[in-house]
């Protein structure tokens, strides 16, 4: 019986943990769709920077 109190009174901490690291996977997963959209922002820009670049090297000759 000393036990199940032990448990019983160390349920809101547990609780407590469990709603953080649900808050921390979600945040995770927010954190990297930002990163992959970043990057695939960059990737396009990147791409645009080039076609300007060639555009502008074609005009120049």
């Amino acid at each position: 019986m000393a036990h199940l109190k032990v448990f019983e009174g160390n349920q809101p901490a547990c609780s407590e943990a469990s709603d953080a690291l649900e808050r921390l996977v979600a945040e995770n997963f927010e954190l990297r769709n930002t990163a992959i959209e970043l990057v695939l922002q960059t990737w396009i820009l990147r791409e645009r920077l080039s076609d300007v670049v060639t555009r502008s090297a074609m005009r120049q000759h």
